[in-house]
């Protein structure tokens, strides 16, 4: 799962309809699963960023993991990892627009002072995303 910002905040998607889990919900871009073993987080995550909005490597600064979660029910583990990238928010929404992906319905970048706000009024954030801003300090105490 990445935490992707760019100079306006943080990038969100909303899961489209077409998902088998969480529709409707918010969750931070990328998220995905690893294809090879043992993973590469850092090139894994760069595929889902180009797959799910189009956003190819160039426009990334740095990717950086910071975090590994597990999700207790499902057993799935996910490491987090930052993505600074170069474009705009408008670049970021142009490059969603012309992706095949179906993964998202909708991106928003949120500026990081409206995320406490945006998480807690929001129909539904992935609880991952939600333990990924708490690691990184963007969100209050738990």
């Amino acid at each position: 799962s990445g935490v992707v910002e760019c100079r306006e905040g943080i990038v969100f998607g909303r899961r489209s309809q077409s998902n088998t889990t969480d529709r409707g919900a918010w969750e931070l871009v990328p998220s995905g699963t690893a294809d090879n073993d043992p993973p590469d987080p850092v090139a894994q995550v760069l595929q889902e960023l180009s797959e799910e909005i189009g956003l190819d490597g160039r426009a990334v600064v740095e990717v950086q993991p910071f975090s590994i979660i597990e999700d207790r029910d499902s057993g799935v583990v996910d490491i987090g990892c930052d993505i600074q990238v170069s474009v705009t928010e408008s670049a970021l929404y142009e490059a969603h627009k012309n992706t095949a992906s179906q993964e998202y319905d909708v991106i928003r970048v949120v500026p990081v002072p409206d995320l406490n706000a945006f998480v807690t009024e929001a129909d539904g954030v992935v609880e991952v995303s939600r333990a990924l801003l708490h690691i990184k300090g963007y969100l209050g105490s738990r």
